[in-house]
């Protein structure tokens, strides 16, 4: 989801099914699927261009962390191209989010699995199955990114040993098409984000905060090498995470690495 020049293959091609608004690039190998968009993004590609790769070599995921990459998962990027102010910018990850959960809900007919982790995380039975990672461009005088990547990253075949907070959809008797699910994935997170474009994000935040883990749920967040612990009290109208201290005062986050306790 990380340089360009370690890829092979590169075709571009169709996915059945697949909206019109995007343009489907596949490769076999490379370093990141963001990497690649982001180049093809300055090259002024058009809104919609989608990169998949088989393996990615140096994924990444958010805070500059590796994301594990081996076949068989899948990691592909998506660029845009909103025309709106870059402190708006954040709230594609909750776009996106509702989008993969919503793929994940068609392909397996789970319908309560699927929960949202703050800000960008999806698990599965309360283990980790999909990061998303927001990149953007430099803005303009007018505050406004020229382009928007988002980053997906889904286990399907396997997740990493070590981290026991991960889990994988073969690991719950899922075995999926990835060209099936890239197309639900994304054919979900071009009609999220029209709506957000149209309406703002009180319409998404509202489908999150449904499938989110519930108000009250411990939390722990770290932040500047400092560990705060509360319960989940939802999001603000901008998606900060608001965090109820255990003395009952309440915390504005707008960024952060939360683990539920």
């Amino acid at each position: 989801m990380g340089t360009t020049s370690s890829f092979i293959n590169y075709s571009v091609s169709k996915i059945d099914g697949l909206s019109s608004f995007f343009s489907y690039c596949k490769y076999e190998s490379v370093d990141s699927t963001n990497e690649i968009l982001k180049d093809l993004a300055n090259k002024s590609f058009p809104e919609g261009t989608l990169v998949h790769a088989l393996m990615q070599s140096k994924g990444k995921g958010r805070s500059g962390k590796a994301w594990y990459s081996p076949k068989g998962n899948l990691f592909f990027s998506i660029l845009l191209r909103p025309k709106v102010p870059i402190s708006v910018i954040s709230q594609l990850s909750f776009v996106a989010s509702l989008a993969v959960r919503q793929g994940l809900v068609n392909i397996t007919n789970n319908m309560n699995g699927f929960i949202f982790k703050w800000p960008n995380d999806m698990l599965l039975n309360n283990k980790k199955i999909s990061g998303i990672l927001l990149e953007c461009s430099p803005t303009n005088v007018s505050n406004v990114p020229d382009w928007v990547v988002i980053g997906i990253g889904l286990n399907i075949f396997e997740s990493p040993e070590e981290l026991d907070f991960a889990t994988s959809l073969n690991e719950h008797g899922y075995f999926v098409d990835l060209n099936i699910l890239i197309k639900e994935i994304a054919n979900h997170l071009e009609k999220f984000y029209k709506d957000w474009l149209i309406n703002g994000f009180e319409n998404i935040r509202n489908i999150w905060l449904k499938y989110s883990h519930p108000k009250g749920k411990k939390i722990s967040i770290v932040i500047q090498n400092k560990k705060i612990e509360g319960k989940f009290n939802g999001i603000t109208s901008d998606g900060s995470l608001i965090i109820k201290l255990f003395d009952n005062s309440t915390k504005v986050i707008s960024g952060g690495e939360v683990n539920l306790i």
